[in-house]
């Protein structure tokens, strides 16, 4: 993911934040050194300028594509503040939860209409400016602070703070944190500056799945594997990485991946009510 360029009037251009990601072995480190620990969701990133409104890079303007949020921001942001978050957009999964879907996000900021309207939410993470007065040297706790104070009576389910997480009762079980629909968590440092680094925990699983197949892609021959739980339920596809299209030439990958003789080793995240894996990725393919 590029780095997103926001074009400020007299700021300038301002790099906005963007998480570094980390294992997730790691985060119970920075649990017990006291970072903020606050849950990923899993949206589009985005700013609300007071002079414009809704933004990315300070000239495109999306307004129009997200009215409500709009208008709420617009009655509750004092003048000349800059306010940093996402717009996250909820559907259900096979068993009926909610989980944040990126793609219905990304899909409505980009003006592409679905058959059902989706209700999206503006969830506020940080503040860059506050009634014209330049605050990202002051540390993130008081910068959390600030948008509780400007949003402490807005009850809204379309407009939301995102909490700080009580480090006593965090998940840490990736598996448990899936089921729960959640991405996984964000680690700031309390006394840290707009431009301290942040980190991201996502819930992700290591596992083996039975090759039982193969499928094309637009562009490769052998674009994906067919894989399946040990117990042999269908787990979906995975894509294959070109260091291992290198190895054989298509017509030998295919008799390899058909024969039921090889399992692949893969990263991925729980879809809650299903075996099909979420944002998977092969790590390495094993024959046994």
């Amino acid at each position: 993911m590029s780095q997103i360029e926001f074009l400020t009037k007299d700021m300038g251009m301002i790099n906005l934040s963007r998480p570094e990601k980390l294992e997730w072995t790691q985060m119970k480190d920075y649990i017990s050194a006291d970072w903020i620990i606050q849950s990923k969701r899993d949206g589009v990133h985005v700013v609300y300028d007071s002079r414009i409104g809704l933004t990315r890079d300070g000239q495109k303007i999306y307004n129009d594509n997200f009215v409500a949020i709009y208008e709420e921001l617009s009655g509750v942001i004092p003048k000349d503040t800059i306010i940093e978050g996402e717009i996250v957009v909820q559907t259900p999964t096979l068993s009926g939860q909610m989980i944040d879907n990126c793609g219905e996000a990304s899909g409505m900021l980009n003006g592409k209409p679905k058959a059902k309207p989706r209700h999206a939410q503006f969830i506020a993470f940080d503040i860059l400016k506050h009634k014209g007065k330049d605050v990202r040297k002051e540390s993130y706790a008081i910068r959390h602070e600030m948008l509780d104070t400007i949003f402490k009576d807005w009850n809204s389910n379309t407009v939301q703070v995102i909490p700080n997480l009580n480090p006593k009762t965090i998940e840490t079980d990736p598996e448990i944190v899936s089921e729960l629909g959640l991405e996984g968590y964000i680690a700031r440092d309390p006394v840290g500056t707009y431009n301290s680094t942040i980190y991201k925990f996502k819930a992700e699983l290591e596992k083996d799945f039975k090759i039982v197949g193969w499928d094309s892609t637009a562009t490769k021959e052998v674009g994906v594997i067919k894989v399946q739980t040990m117990d042999g339920v269908n787990a979906g596809n995975v894509n294959i990485l070109p260091k291992f299209l290198q190895t054989f030439p298509p017509t030998e990958l295919k008799k390899r991946f058909d024969s039921g003789k090889y399992t692949a080793i893969v990263r991925y995240m729980k879809h809650v009510g299903s075996e099909t894996l979420r944002f998977p990725i092969l790590v390495d393919i094993r024959y046994d």
